[in-house]
């Protein structure tokens, strides 16, 4: 997937890929991902467009591992999708999925079996 446009050109991926307690870690580039949710509108009228780029870069930045992230950017998308969308729905399960990808990371498999479970649950 292309990193998806705003005003200034493509976005940039993340500087590191955060992973909350680990020792030693950095905060996350909120600088970037500032870039991404700046893109989101306070709410979406009708739908979330399939294409708009924060949607596409919080997918994109789960696929190459920023789980955290992904987290962070497809929450802002989630809270501007219409009330009772389908939309909101299928964000939810990506954001669990993110969410269990960084428990996998951080070795906390039951955790990241019951996110995953819950993702799965949302599509029902």
């Amino acid at each position: 997937m292309n990193v998806p446009s705003h005003a200034t050109g493509p976005l940039p991926w993340p500087q590191w890929a955060y992973v909350p307690g680990k020792p030693g870690a950095v905060d996350a580039d909120s600088e970037t991902l500032g870039l991404a949710k700046a893109m989101v509108p306070s709410a979406f009228r009708g739908y979330v467009p399939a294409r708009h780029p924060a949607l596409r870069y919080g997918l994109a930045l789960n696929d190459r591992g920023y789980f955290w992230e992904a987290q962070e950017v497809l929450e802002a998308v989630w809270a501007a999708a219409p009330q009772g969308g389908r939309e909101r729905i299928l964000l939810r399960a990506c954001i669990h999925i993110a969410n269990a990808n960084l428990r996998l990371r951080m070795q906390r498999a039951r955790s990241a079996a019951r996110l995953f479970g819950d993702a799965r649950s949302c599509a029902r």
